[in-house]
């Protein structure tokens, strides 16, 4: 797979809970990420690390 880079993408969710919109894991990518912060939420700074690494960032459709 020479000068063919393969671009890996995560799938985020945004639910929004008492009032602030929050970044959710919804892939097993994401998941594997989110566990290296503690935590349950990614920051808007967290989703440009994610593009400088070259991940795809996805929605999830949300439920209305």
């Amino acid at each position: 797979m020479k000068g063919k880079k393969q671009m890996k993408e995560i799938i985020l969710e945004v639910k929004n809970v008492y009032g602030k919109d929050l970044i959710y894991p919804s892939c097993h990518i994401a998941n594997a990420l989110i566990k290296l912060k503690n935590g349950k939420t990614f920051s808007k700074s967290d989703l440009n690390v994610f593009k400088s690494l070259g991940l795809i960032i996805k929605w999830k459709a949300g439920q209305v």
